[in-house]
């Protein structure tokens, strides 16, 4: 077709908090419109250049047994309630009701339909494994929608998922999708890294992200040149420096006049974080936390998230530190009856100051095990500014990075909340 012919305008002037270049490019060669915010139509163009990458994804899906199908947008909430995810999704899940006032969503993954649909189906191990996949518009009432399609609220995305009879069946199916996508990203000519990373409001134990880094990018991924470690700053591990004295020495409580944080408490006993305790509190709907740090370290609440095995949590409320009696600044879980996580850099270190649970004083020289248990004692902390890595000791580094592709070992966590089961050889 002539491009005389074609729906195409070239634009010159273009508004000016458009800031990504892939933006402009789209805007300028007519290959988006936006009709609201993180709400495009796709132009010829645009569409042509899609429909080639969904040919390549087709082929590598099919490639490894997958079938696809298609799954329907709108969804019953009773579906999503049965899962959870009608309130672990949060504001992101579209809701609505239709005029009989019955409640649906606008599913942005099809995880609980999928199960519904095999357990109907699928009866026999010998059925089994199976990989099903579809490629559909996806919503999500996305906060703050940026950089074209970016980060939009309708986009099309494809979804895959393997049904295995046990885990090493999930194992071979897991690396079959990473071969296939790293074979999608080649064909499509992006150069992309896979890490380790969260799996979020999705569900299940291990996941990987296929990332391709850009200073546009949202995610922030660390790496290693050394070892080719590579993670999400939410997932990542790192070396924890060792600050132990040779010996234990003996409690002493202080004064701390109106010291309330910890770099007040370092600069009114001229001591460094790392040789202080931050203890922190949250609550669930029915159980108190004190989840303790070095002082040099921040709480990763994602990891403390999978450490408990529920994102149901906020910082505890006034109320709640008043009725256990926890006094403002000057707290910790040392003689207290409180379920506590401690941060594996308290087994990195002795004689740290810490809260002394009584107004305007602290303790000094206190140590894990010795002046207080953890009822789990993990890695919980931020990345910091600066670290070694875990695996060989190189000094890490980090880079901005756009996610394109992300897969998750979800185990049995569907299968076992809609019931879905087979039948082995007896």
């Amino acid at each position: 077709m002539y491009l005389s012919k074609m729906l195409f305008k070239s634009l010159r002037q273009l508004p000016s908090e458009i800031e990504l270049e892939s933006h402009k490019i789209m805007l300028k060669s007519s290959m988006i419109h936006q009709a609201g915010s993180g709400i495009y139509s796709y132009l010829p163009t645009a569409w042509k250049s899609l429909k080639n990458i969904e040919s390549i994804i087709r082929e590598e899906m099919d490639a490894l047994g997958g079938q696809e199908l298609r799954m329907p947008i709108i969804q019953p909430k009773d579906i999503w309630s049965k899962s959870g995810r009608y309130h672990t999704m949060g504001d992101e899940l579209f809701k609505l009701q239709d005029r009989r006032k019955k409640p649906f969503v606008l599913a942005p993954t099809h995880e609980e339909i999928l199960t519904l649909i095999v357990k109907d189906i699928i009866s026999s191990h010998k059925s089994l494994p199976q990989i099903l996949y579809q490629i559909q518009t996806k919503l999500r009432d996305e906060p703050r929608p940026r950089g074209g399609l970016l980060r939009v609220r309708e986009f099309v995305m494809k979804d895959a998922y393997s049904f295995d009879i046990n885990q090493d069946g999930l194992d071979q199916s897991y690396n079959k999708f990473s071969i296939a996508y790293n074979n999608i990203y080649e064909r499509c000519g992006l150069e992309v890294i896979q890490i380790e990373a969260d799996s979020g409001a999705i569900g299940g134990k291990d996941s990987h992200e296929f990332v391709a880094i850009s200073e546009s990018g949202e995610d922030t991924v660390v790496l290693c040149n050394n070892c080719n470690y590579a993670a999400n700053t939410e997932k990542a591990i790192f070396a924890k420096t060792e600050f132990t004295d040779e010996t234990n020495n003996e409690k002493k409580e202080i004064s701390t006049p109106d010291i309330k944080t910890i770099p007040d408490l370092c600069k009114f006993l001229n001591i460094p974080d790392y040789k202080t305790i931050k203890s922190m509190f949250y609550e669930t709907s029915n159980k108190f936390i004190c989840v303790v740090i070095r002082g040099d370290y921040e709480v990763n609440e994602l990891k403390l998230a999978r450490t408990l095995g529920t994102a149901d949590f906020k910082p505890a409320s006034q109320a709640t530190l008043e009725k256990h009696h926890i006094p403002s600044g000057s707290a910790s879980p040392i003689n207290k009856n409180i379920y506590t996580i401690a941060d594996d850099s308290l087994e990195k270190g002795n004689n740290f100051v810490a809260g002394a649970n009584k107004e305007n004083y602290h303790i000094s020289n206190i140590n894990l095990n010795i002046d207080f248990k953890a009822d789990i004692v993990t890695d919980i902390a931020k990345f910091p500014e600066k670290a070694k890595c875990l695996k060989c000791n190189n000094d890490l580094y980090t880079k901005k990075a756009i996610e394109v592709g992300h897969i998750f070992k979800l185990g049995t966590i569907y299968s076992e909340k809609f019931n879905t089961k087979f039948l082995t050889e007896s």
